[in-house]
């Protein structure tokens, strides 16, 4: 569980465990669609590993579709379980602008605010 994780072992163990299981699923060979976190590109050498041995989409969502996604489902997410919810959407558009780099070195991007999931499985089977 990644709650427990962060609670115990912190942020810094869990991102070292992700980057180890990052290289696992990329090195398999096998015809897969990898759905990372938010983070994910953005610490150690994620990113360049994934571009190097695969394709990348971004899903690119607006401040409040990522606000009604989290709202929906914060305790499940570590980072924002305890934040007010009033302090999300600043959260959030920090987290976008600090990460927009990492994010913007996927080969693709695809919008995916106020679209079905439907919708977003068809954009991404087109580009892969």
């Amino acid at each position: 569980n990644i709650s427990i994780i962060f609670s115990t072992k912190g942020e810094i163990y869990f991102r070292k465990i992700e980057g180890l299981y990052l290289k696992q699923l990329l090195n398999t060979k096998k015809n897969q669609v990898i759905s990372v976190g938010g983070g994910t590109p953005c610490y150690g050498n994620n990113m360049n590993l994934i571009n190097k041995q695969t394709k990348s989409i971004y899903l690119k969502a607006s401040i409040q579709t990522i606000y009604n996604r989290l709202l929906a489902e914060s305790d499940k997410r570590p980072i924002v379980a305890e934040l007010p919810k009033d302090k999300l959407k600043e959260f959030i558009a920090k987290h976008l602008f600090e990460r927009r780099n990492f994010y913007e070195q996927a080969n693709y991007t695809i919008n995916v605010s106020d679209k079905t999931l439907n919708a977003i499985i068809l954009e991404i089977k087109e580009l892969i």
